[in-house]
């Protein structure tokens, strides 16, 4: 394979087979620089110590991220047998690389993600206030994650270890809030002048989120599950209130119809009772041209021996006759709509 082994970068996503790794890597052996990205994947040190020494002689930089888990019981020593894999003269003193690893606690299985410091991957889910441990010195200068892109950003219900210096996030575009307690995540990404689309999840205090929303330059996309229609924002493109818990009454969709939220938007994804209550936004969204829509009394999906969709002949009568209107293919209770 003469392509595979004049290779000198390469950047592999591996799932559930080690084996694979070690096909592709015995036929690369003038690789320079290697980025592996794996889920339910587990190589300790020792065992990548001998992929290098077998198969990749002139490897300079590797980078990666992987998953380990195990049962509950013994999680701390089989983090530590982990990590002690990677503090071998070959990692520490040779090569200088590091390894961190997080843990995701859970009730009877604690899954890990370990990876190379500094962390080289667009995309990362941060458990704030849970231990975590490395093979290096933590300094300031590896707690930057300024390749992360897309942040989840979590709290854990308890704090596991809290001596470690504050991780940041300078550089999040796409920022996602799973459960938020004591709001240190200002502390964690303390600008928000890149991020382009944010989602909030229900119970987040309003102040809390027009804060975020006051710090933004660029936001173009906002989802939320609460009725957040007071907030301040007239940049929005793109507005998610499909995974809202309840169908907006059209009370709730006129106070909308009234937001700096829909100045702007061109996109709309929303949950209503019943389509007469799109009639305020469509008043008022000057720029709309696509709409994603679930009514709550859709009655068609549950019996389509009707011939007459009701829904989509009255949504017509409220479109422009060029607008384009159909159910969604895979998820048929969403209607979709697209207005040149």
């Amino acid at each position: 394979m003469p392509i595979i082994s004049s290779l000198h970068t390469l950047e592999l996503r591996i799932k559930n087979n080690p084996n694979m790794i070690m096909k592709i890597l015995e036929k690369t052996n003038n690789l320079r620089h290697l980025k592996v990205s794996s889920s339910n994947l587990y190589l300790n040190g020792t065992q990548w110590e001998q992929i290098i020494n077998t198969y990749l002689p002139r490897l300079e930089t590797l980078q990666f991220r992987m998953s380990y888990s195990c049962p509950v019981d013994g999680y701390e020593e089989a983090i530590n047998q982990l990590l002690n894999s990677f503090r071998s003269r070959f990692w520490i003193e040779e090569r200088s690389w590091y390894i961190r690893c997080h843990p995701i606690l859970g009730d009877w299985v604690n899954n890990t993600i370990f990876y190379t410091i500094p962390y080289a991957f667009s995309d990362f889910s941060f458990i704030n206030k849970t231990w975590c441990k490395s093979t290096c010195q933590d300094t300031d200068d590896n707690w930057s994650y300024e390749q992360v892109k897309n942040l989840s950003y979590f709290d854990s219900f308890k704090s596991y270890y809290t001596d470690h210096p504050q991780a940041r996030f300078p550089n999040v575009r796409h920022l996602s809030i799973l459960r938020l307690f004591d709001y240190e995540f200002r502390m964690s990404v303390p600008e928000l002048n890149k991020l382009q689309s944010l989602e909030i999840p229900r119970g987040i205090p309003l102040s809390f989120v027009q804060t975020l929303l006051d710090k933004t330059t660029r936001l173009y996309s906002l989802a939320f599950d609460d009725c957040m229609f007071t907030l301040n924002n007239s940049s929005i493109g793109r507005l998610d209130l499909l995974n809202n818990c309840d169908y907006l009454t059209r009370k709730q969709c006129d106070q909308l119809s009234r937001s700096s939220l829909i100045i702007r938007c061109e996109t709309l994804l929303i949950k209503i009772e019943n389509e007469g209550c799109l009639l305020p936004l469509l008043e008022n969204m000057h720029n709309l041209h696509a709409l994603k829509i679930q009514c709550g009394n859709d009655n068609w999906i549950q019996d389509k021996s009707v011939t007459n969709d009701k829904i989509l002949e009255t949504l017509r009568s409220y479109l422009p006759s060029t607008a384009e209107i159909g159910r969604d293919p895979i998820f048929e209770y969403h209607i979709r709509v697209w207005i040149p």
